[in-house]
């Protein structure tokens, strides 16, 4: 059974773990003493952080409370915006690199979106900074596309920076090496004072030797947010383990089974959402500079794909657009 035939056949349906909403102030109130005469439950503790990603489509902030007793995680806020809506660089900053479509960017212009981004990603939360964020984790899928460390330092500084102009403490963005540099209440959470740091990350560590993919940032916070969106299902995700995600690039890894931590033994790189919006800019009902497979996007049109008639024809186009795409090893002396 080929690909496709796969793809569109009926099988196996997949097990999908969706996002939990819940607001802040409420998962909160529920650690608040119950009165006298009622017996205590075991009072939960969440650890809230800011996931900020500047990427070649979206710019987004996702706000989330993990509860330290099960590992549950919630969605307090995920404020997304278009990186298309980036302010052009201006005179005398300097252009470090551009997205996939070419959006030129300098570090002060990204910090400025990222700030914008995460202070509204806080006012909707209704989040105090400074009393319920515990920290904030950076990324980007833009250095995909970039070819010298220098342009990925650049955009990992500014990244930093739109996050301090937005007020976020630096000890919010730096991890802690002990337990002494937790709050108090989450010291009892920690095994720090038990292990030694040596860059691993959910179990897993990176590739060593220089030869590094451009996303290897993305492919390691892949791996981590699939096997904590894993304790809302059955299925006990762990190493060894694949992961894949696609945003505007392709990101992912396939780790081992080696114990205490499983080695990176293969990277997953290359284009995968903006492959969709060149088949929309195609269709010419988008900006032919700017314009993404999502301006378009309607949940309605999900169900009108259900019939035989559209599966077909989806089928089709499915073919048609893997005769133009390579799905292969990354060939010897490939930048």
């Amino acid at each position: 059974m080929s690909f496709l035939d796969k793809l569109f056949n009926k099988g196996p349906k997949p097990i999908i773990a969706e996002s939990q909403p819940r607001d802040l102030s409420i998962l909160k109130a529920g650690n608040r003493p119950q009165g006298p005469g009622v017996m205590a439950a075991q009072q939960d503790e969440y650890y809230v952080t800011a996931s900020v990603e500047l990427g070649n489509t979206t710019t987004k902030c996702v706000i989330m409370a993990t509860n330290l007793n099960n590992s549950q995680s919630y969605l307090i806020n995920k404020t997304v915006n278009m990186t298309r809506d980036v302010r052009a660089p201006k005179p005398g900053e300097e252009v470090f690199g551009k997205t996939v479509w070419g959006i030129e960017l300098s570090k002060e212009s990204v910090a400025d979106m990222i700030k914008d981004t995460v202070l509204e990603s806080l006012k909707k939360a209704h989040m105090d900074m400074d009393e319920d964020l515990d920290f904030v984790v950076r990324s980007t899928g833009v250095t995909a596309g970039f070819a010298t460390t220098q342009e990925v330092g650049q955009m990992v500084k500014a990244l930093a920076d739109g996050c301090l102009d937005a007020g976020i403490s630096h000890t919010k963005m730096a991890p802690a090496m002990s337990t002494a540099h937790l709050p108090k209440r989450l010291q009892k959470y920690t095994l720090l004072d038990n292990v030694m740091f040596d860059g691993a990350v959910v179990s897993v560590v990176p590739p060593k030797g220089k030869e590094v993919v451009a996303n290897e940032m993305e492919g390691e916070l892949v791996t981590a947010g699939i096997k904590l969106g894993a304790k809302w299902t059955e299925v006990d995700y762990r190493n060894p383990c694949v992961s894949l995600d696609f945003g505007s690039t392709l990101a992912g890894r396939i780790v081992n089974k080696d114990e205490p931590y499983a080695s990176t033994v293969g990277n997953f790189l290359g284009l995968a959402g903006v492959i969709s919006d060149s088949l929309a800019k195609g269709s010419k009902q988008i900006d032919q500079k700017n314009g993404a497979a999502l301006d378009i996007f309607d949940p309605k049109l999900l169900k009108k794909a259900d019939g035989k008639k559209h599966q077909e024809k989806a089928k089709q186009y499915a073919k048609e657009a893997h005769e133009l795409i390579n799905i292969c090893k990354v060939p010897e002396g490939i930048d």
